[in-house]
């Protein structure tokens, strides 16, 4: 499939890097995904499951997370900006890698069909 129409992370591998971001909040971490190559426009983003989603920072280690929501003001044709959430879970302000664990079957797909 066309990937201005769909892009997919996850699926292949035990860890794959989504993206990196900031905490907002203690309860929120705000994470920038880049797409590979612009897509058609805004997509929709569908998690497999929440188990597989897994922020890492260097200070405070491996945080799960508890729900994902897509923030539309910094989303676009060229990424999307996921807020993961787990309330008091996270350092305001420090860094984040954002990872999909076990990958053999969890992903996250981007669909901008028509």
């Amino acid at each position: 499939m066309c990937q201005r129409y769909c892009q997919k992370i996850g699926g292949w591998g035990l860890y794959e890097f989504i993206g990196d971001g900031n905490g907002y909040s203690t309860g929120v971490v705000q994470i920038k995904v880049l797409f590979i190559t612009s897509m058609r426009t805004k997509p929709v983003a569908t998690i497999s499951s929440m188990s597989h989603l897994l922020l890492e920072n260097g200070n405070t280690g491996v945080t799960s997370i508890s729900s994902v929501d897509v923030d539309e003001n910094v989303t676009s044709s060229r990424g999307i900006g996921l807020n993961m959430n787990k309330v008091g879970a996270f350092v305001k302000g420090a860094w984040y890698h954002a990872l999909m664990y076990n990958t053999y079957t969890g992903y996250i797909i981007f669909d901008a069909e028509l």
